[in-house]
């Protein structure tokens, strides 16, 4: 009997032992879990909060920067893979930098040679311009120089005409004959008086048929005065000469003559 009542105790104490074990073992895991979540916001939150700062400074244009992290585990290899981007970026970065100050050079140089090529058409075209008012300027003057010289002319012709009259006149007046011949050798002029004393006017003859024309003889013959010895024909060839062995034969008259002549 004494034996059953021993082994009820035991029974019971175990029991009781069972019962508290669990109860025990609850502070336990709180201290765990508290040295858990200390050990992951050191080792995990920590590193992950890094690499979000980092990311945000890629975020803000700054590619200076890298996640630093040693580790082989999920977040070191994160952390790599991270860095490499960076690294993809800046090389993506430097090579459009470079696309771009290569494109900004060629966008100068264009605008240089344009900018060049707008200044010599701008001044060909101030050159074309003074050109033409120079060529404008110029044919003004050279209509009021030709008015000029226009009225010059016809003041000029006047007064030649005017001379012509007055010679004429003088010519037309004179009490003795004068033939003129031009410069071909035909005769020109013949004032009144010369009509008279040769019996004709002007005729449309050469130089050679002088003396036969005009009845000119060698006086006291019926010899035709040999024409390069008239001094009107030695006066074309520039001598100056007086003959007083001429005769006209003027119809039925016989008119003994002298003759001077001379280059005019």
């Amino acid at each position: 009997m004494k034996d059953l009542v021993r082994l009820e105790e035991i029974f019971a104490q175990a029991r009781l032992s069972s019962v508290a074990s669990p109860i025990a073992t609850i502070p336990i895991g709180i201290i765990g879990l508290v040295i858990f979540m200390v050990f992951l916001n050191k080792v995990v939150i920590k590193r992950i909060t890094k690499i979000n700062s980092v990311a945000n400074s890629v975020a803000q244009g700054t590619l200076e920067v890298s996640v630093e992290d040693s580790g082989s585990d999920e977040i070191s290899q994160l952390s790599k893979s991270f860095n490499q981007m960076i690294m993809h970026l800046k090389n993506y970065n430097n090579k459009l930098q470079e696309e771009v100050e290569h494109k900004t050079k060629d966008i100068e140089s264009n605008l240089i040679e344009i900018e060049s090529k707008n200044k010599f058409a701008e001044e060909t075209k101030k050159a074309m311009m003074n050109l033409l008012d120079d060529a404008k300027r110029l044919e003004e003057q050279l209509k009021v120089e030709k008015a000029g010289v226009e009225q010059k002319v016809e003041l000029k012709t006047k007064e030649i005409k005017e001379e012509q009259n007055r010679l004429l006149n003088i010519l037309e007046s004179m009490p003795i004959g004068i033939f003129i011949i031009d410069v071909q050798g035909k005769p020109y002029y013949i004032n009144p008086e010369g009509k008279k004393l040769l019996g004709r006017g002007v005729m449309n003859i050469g130089i050679e048929e002088l003396s036969q024309e005009y009845k000119v003889y060698r006086a006291g013959t019926n010899i035709l005065y040999p024409n390069e010895e008239l001094p009107i024909v030695q006066a074309f060839h520039g001598k100056s000469v007086t003959a007083r062995d001429i005769e006209i034969k003027n119809g039925q008259k016989n008119l003994s003559v002298e003759v001077s002549a001379g280059p005019i």
